[in-house]
């Protein structure tokens, strides 16, 4: 595979050999270009995975894709059961046991006061509980990131030194970041939500069939859904690397729209931390789809464990 970068400053050329099999995922942030299908082809044939992240929100994944029918018709028909509330409870009682986790180092007495929200969230009988146990027990959160901070080893804007609020006054939402160390988190739950796309595809489940998060054409429901259970372990690397790093100033930008953005260098290094923190929670997406497996009926009662690989360890322990 070839390909060609860094248009207009200086096109530079990088050649993947077909025979590559030590690369795990390519993620591609240019808002111009182009793919030909033999790369779609090629990438799926190598199990390789493909994101195309384009304004702080994916466009595309290619990934290898196994398909069971059964599996899927039992996770289009969870959403209106108990299945459904018992697999969104699961994944937001782990998100809001991470998070207190995460605050136990920026405020141990707020961390504390959060394990209201772990019990009132494994307490949730429908999803309108989870949400709203959701929604209060993010806004307590985020509240205390709020001091979180960068060091520039040159000057920059006051604004961009502070975490501050993480909603986004050009958005209403996180989403448009207008300082850096929010931009830095919205890009490593972009490469989050790929992954969860992508951990979908391998387990055999829609992305788009969402059990939480419903029916969205711009966001995969199931993806999200499971991602949430990741964003803890995403919070903490991230907390853990901008407390051990000098930022140069010129490594973020400023749209003309005041939307803040990473440069390429670390766009890369960003979605390497998220990379390293993937088998720290995707047991928990096997889970889901076991579950949903518990639920089915014909060739879905295999259990499959392609993200932590739980089978393969399991017959070579036993094989020794």
């Amino acid at each position: 595979m070839l390909i060609r970068y860094g248009i207009p400053r200086g096109t530079e050329t990088l050649t993947i050999p077909r025979t590559e099999r030590t690369i795990r995922r390519i993620i591609i942030t240019a808002r111009h270009g182009s793919i030909t299908l033999d790369v779609f082809q090629w990438i799926q044939g190598v199990g390789m995975s493909l994101y195309v992240i384009r304004d702080g929100e994916y466009v595309c994944y290619a990934n290898s894709t196994f398909y069971d029918a059964n599996l899927q018709r039992a996770q289009s028909l969870a959403a209106e059961t108990s299945t459904g509330v018992e697999i969104v409870r699961y994944l937001l009682t782990h998100k809001v046991r991470g998070q207190r986790d995460v605050l136990k180092e920026l405020n141990p007495e707020a961390a504390f006061a959060f394990e209201r929200y772990v019990r009132r969230m494994t307490a949730a009988k429908t999803l309108e509980q989870c949400h709203r146990v959701e929604r209060e027990a993010a806004k307590a959160y985020w509240t205390h990131w709020a001091d979180v901070s960068l060091r520039f080893s040159g000057r920059v804007k006051t604004r961009w030194k502070r975490f501050g609020a993480r909603k986004s006054s050009l958005s209403s939402s996180a989403r448009l970041a207008e300082n850096p160390p929010n931009a830095i988190l919205n890009f490593a739950y972009n490469v989050l939500a790929n992954e969860a796309g992508a951990g979908c595809l391998a387990l055999g489940l829609n992305p788009l069939l969402g059990l939480s998060h419903k029916d969205n054409t711009d966001k995969p429901g199931l993806a999200h859904d499971i991602m949430e259970v990741g964003r803890p372990f995403i919070d903490q690397a991230i907390l853990n690397w901008i407390g051990a790093r000098v930022f140069k100033p010129n490594e973020f930008y400023e749209l003309d729209n005041g939307v803040c953005r990473l440069d390429d260098d670390l766009l890369s290094e960003v979605a390497g931390i998220v990379v390293q923190c993937l088998p720290s929670f995707v047991h928990h997406w096997e889970w889901v789809a076991h579950r949903l497996v518990d639920d089915a009926t014909g060739t879905a009662s295999k259990k499959r464990t392609p993200l932590t690989e739980g089978n393969r360890k399991r017959r070579f322990a036993n094989a020794s």
